[in-house]
């Protein structure tokens, strides 16, 4: 995922908040799953949908509240809703309760990253 934050950092260098959007939705979510391996040896698919649909939920509400600096960015919205949906991959498919502390600690410094070009890098 840090490839994919690089990439969107490169491709749009006039808007540092859209590879921050990406990072925040990723690592809320990812965080979020690995939280639930805590208590589920393997998630359900249908219960780590779930998650990445409330994931997307709160990075609207998010965008909405918290990081509205002007009107609601349908842009900001897709970049963590993408964020969200490839968090979750990793749980679709062979996610195990070993692997939740990197993904708790993965969880974090992706969005402490995206939080980071959100405030500190964004003019707005």
């Amino acid at each position: 995922m840090s490839v994919v934050v690089l990439a969107i950092h490169v491709a749009f260098p006039d808007h540092p908040d859209y590879a921050g959007h990406f990072a925040a939705g990723a690592g809320m979510t990812l965080g979020g799953l690995s939280v639930l391996l805590l208590w589920h040896e393997k998630p359900a698919p249908g219960r780590a949908t779930m998650l990445a649909l409330a994931a997307v939920g709160v990075g609207a509400l998010t965008e909405a509240t918290i990081f509205r600096l002007a009107d609601f960015d349908v842009v900001d919205f897709g970049l963590q809703s993408i964020g969200a949906v490839f968090a979750t991959y990793p749980f679709l498919y062979g996610a195990t309760i070993e692997r939740n502390l990197i993904g708790i600690l993965a969880g974090l410094a992706l969005l402490a990253v995206g939080v980071g070009h959100i405030v500190w890098l964004t003019d707005a």
